[in-house]
């Protein structure tokens, strides 16, 4: 075996102990010592590598004396040639000897110059570790380490005195048994230093007399170990910190496994293993708050806060055995920053949404209301400026949040406030389409509409004034009476329909002013090209289109196209006539036949004849009767100058009475008379209006629609 350490180590001391035994010394200088060396004479300064593989070709243990009083870079320079010497054991016994399970025991000598057993295992400790480190840096590792700590000099030579008996006993045996491997093996071994990972680590032998009496007792280097680790693990704040958890956690899994353990006192080995299941339980309960996890700031709904609080109550809740020790750590801290932060986040995100909800109540109510009423305008105001200041802004602390605090963006995008902000933002854009559309038709507003005057010019300029002062809004139908209730909507119907009556009796005026006396179909040709010209009568008709549209109405405005048209075609396949029961005192019922008469401009008259399906039915105060085409296939071509129209026997008894359909505009057009009113015609006497009569074609639209610009000329002259 060989002693390894500088000069005055007490190398020779030791090796007294092992007298009798083929024994190397070396000193850490390169050279040998004393006439226990064999082949000292081969140790060079200036081949220190060489000379030390040469020395140790036959050793079977190594034993490294460490003055305990030695400085750091006395140290430092014994550790670094026990590494460079470990290099060159290597290489020189690769081709030789097994090198797996060297033993290597490290002794701390003269421990009579420190002041007492503390310091003894104090100083065995921080030995230990600066060795370990050593033998970690190079390209091999020589597994973990003990200190036995040994006094020599100076004192009587008594190995049991001071615990060199167990010393010798302990590396005689390990030398041997890796000796008897070495010979088994009979085979080279490639492997390097680092493999000899059952380095044997010496436990204390007893410094001083009095210090050291039994080798399992309280200054034991495994007991030292303990000792040492429990001085300077400190609190629990300290032990269990990220910068130290992991090298406690080594340095207490390195004693547990290290030989000797169980014959530690029942408190150390408790203590170490209840250290090393506080410090797997933290480690796991640290963990448990990373991700996947959510945290208060990563949490965007109810379901993900109730799941969060409910783990903070459980999972994440620290185990009850260590709930008070590691209350000021990193992770009891942590748990209670969570649970207050996922307390303000719930009631900064209920706030939040109640300030939604009360904005939207109010935005309802308001909309149950008559918005024509003088406290309407008002309160609306109010409520948009209310609505303008948001309860918090996003990057204000949020109230209740420890520490570096959490912002109100985190509630604010919260998915209910995302819904509560979209319905609030439905309701406020219905609100102002409902402020926007009650100031157009107030007084004063872009759609009250003037009734006509004799100024034709100003008439036909209106039209252009009033579009310009709508806002876009109207285009998006953001207007339309039904996406209001009552009473909003029946009100706003009512007005719109009177803008579109007045706008409709101005453009009738300038059509009639660009007309001659006499209604022919040449009359209307410069009035098609002045529709389709005209800059202001578009505007007039864009308006009256719109608004008619906002009423719900659909009213055919396009007036250029159809006063180009040469023809125009009907394919009618039934007609439903409602007669109100109450029409006439009279009984009336719609009789078999309906006539419908067509004149065409060369002056040719036809009949066309409908003939009723069934018998009439009583329906919603109406008497129903349905027609069809009799004879033929329900299809007339009409062009300008033609007309319809349509007669009905409707008398049960007494006297004949029809109804009849030939009200028409003009004598141009005059095919509309079965969408206009009928009239109560009898044999004898005054024709009277049918009011509430009904005539329904089928299909919709089969009858050419006369543009409602168009003004009624029947009267002769101009209104």
């Amino acid at each position: 075996m060989v002693f390894f350490g500088p000069p005055g180590a007490g190398k020779s001391t030791l090796a007294a102990a092992f007298w009798g035994r083929q024994l190397e010394i070396a000193d850490t200088d390169g050279t040998a010592d004393g006439d226990l060396i064999a082949h000292a004479d081969r140790i060079e300064r200036d081949d220190e590598e060489t000379a030390l593989a040469g020395t140790v070709k036959a050793a079977d243990a190594l034993v490294v004396a460490i003055d305990a009083a030695a400085t750091d870079a006395e140290v430092d320079r014994t550790f670094a040639s026990v590494r460079r010497f470990l290099d060159s054991f290597e290489a020189g016994r690769t081709y030789n000897r097994a090198v797996a399970g060297l033993p290597v025991f490290l002794v701390l000598t003269k421990c009579d110059r420190l002041p007492g057993p503390k310091e003894i295992a104090e100083r065995a400790a921080g030995m230990s570790l600066r060795f370990r480190e050593y033998l970690d840096d190079g390209p091999d590792g020589f597994g973990s380490l003990a200190v036995t700590a040994v006094t020599t000099g100076g004192l009587p030579h008594d190995g049991d005195r001071f615990g060199v008996t167990e010393l010798v006993s302990s590396v005689t045996a390990s030398a041997d048994a890796y000796r008897g491997r070495s010979v088994r093996s009979g085979r080279r071994v490639k492997a390097t230093v680092s493999a000899a990972g059952t380095l044997v680590t010496a436990l204390a032998v007893g410094a001083a007399a009095f210090f050291f009496t039994n080798p399992y007792g309280p200054d034991d280097p495994l007991v030292a170990r303990v000792h040492a680790f429990q001085a300077h693990e400190g609190s629990p704040v300290q032990r269990l910190s990220d910068a130290r958890l992991s090298q406690n956690r080594v340095e207490l899994r390195g004693i547990r496994d290290a030989n000797g353990f169980d014959r530690l006192p029942e408190e150390l080995r408790d203590y170490v293993d209840a250290r090393l299941a506080e410090f797997d339980a933290y480690a796991a309960y640290r963990d448990a708050f990373n991700p996947p996890r959510l945290g208060p700031a990563d949490v965007r709904t109810a379901a993900e806060l109730d799941r969060l609080d409910a783990d903070l109550a459980t999972t994440l809740k620290p185990p009850s055995e260590y709930a008070d020790a590691w209350e000021e750590t990193d992770a009891g801290k942590l748990h209670v920053k969570w649970s207050a932060d996922a307390a303000a986040v719930r009631s900064a995100e209920a706030r939040i949404h109640d300030w939604y909800r009360g904005l939207i109540r109010r935005a309802s109510g308001l909309m149950l209301v008559d918005p024509f009423d003088p406290n309407w305008r008002p309160d609306g105001d109010a409520l948009l400026r209310d609505a303008a200041v948001l309860p918090a802004k996003p990057d204000a602390p949020l109230p209740g949040s420890p520490g570096t605090p959490l912002t109100y963006l985190v509630p604010y995008e919260f998915a209910r406030i995302d819904y509560d902000k979209r319905d609030w933002e439905d309701a406020r854009n219905r609100l102002v389409g409902l402020r926007e559309a009650v100031a157009a038709v107030s007084p004063g507003g872009a759609l009250d509409l003037p009734k006509p005057s004799r100024d034709t010019a100003a008439s036909l300029a209106l039209g252009s004034a009033r579009l310009h002062l709508l806002p876009h809004a109207i285009q998006q139908e953001t207007w339309t009476a039904d996406r209001y209730p009552d009473p909003a909507r029946t009100e706003l119907r009512r007005r719109y329909r009177r803008a579109v009556e007045m706008g409709v009796r101005h453009v009738r005026a300038v059509i009639r002013e660009k007309l001659p006396a006499v209604d022919a179909p040449a009359d209307w040709k410069p009035v098609a090209e002045f529709a389709r010209t005209d800059s202001r009568m578009k505007d007039w008709i864009a308006i009256l289109d719109r608004t008619a549209r906002t009423a719900g109405d659909e009213t055919e405005f396009g007036l250029a196209d159809f006063l180009s048209r040469p023809s125009f075609n009907m394919a009618l396949t039934g007609l439903e006539i409602g007669i109100p029961t109450d029409l006439s005192t009279q009984r009336l019922a719609p009789g078999y036949t309906l006539t419908l008469t067509y004149k065409s401009a060369k002056g040719t008259t036809v009949e066309f004849k409908l003939k009723r399906i069934g018998e009439p039915t009583r329906r919603d105060g109406e008497i129903v009767a349905k027609y069809a085409p009799d004879g033929w296939a329900g299809t007339i071509k009409l062009e300008p100058g033609d007309s319809l129209t349509a007669s009905l026997p409707v008398s049960i008894e007494g006297p004949d009475v029809r109804l009849v359909w030939d009200s028409n505009r003009t004598k141009t057009f005059a095919f509309e008379s079965l969408s206009r009113p009928a009239a109560l015609v009898p044999a004898v006497g005054p024709r009277t209006p049918a009011t509430g009569v009904r005539a329904t074609v089928d299909p919709p639209g089969c009858i050419p629609a006369v543009p409602i610009l168009l003004p009624d000329l029947s009267g002769g002259g101009k209104e």
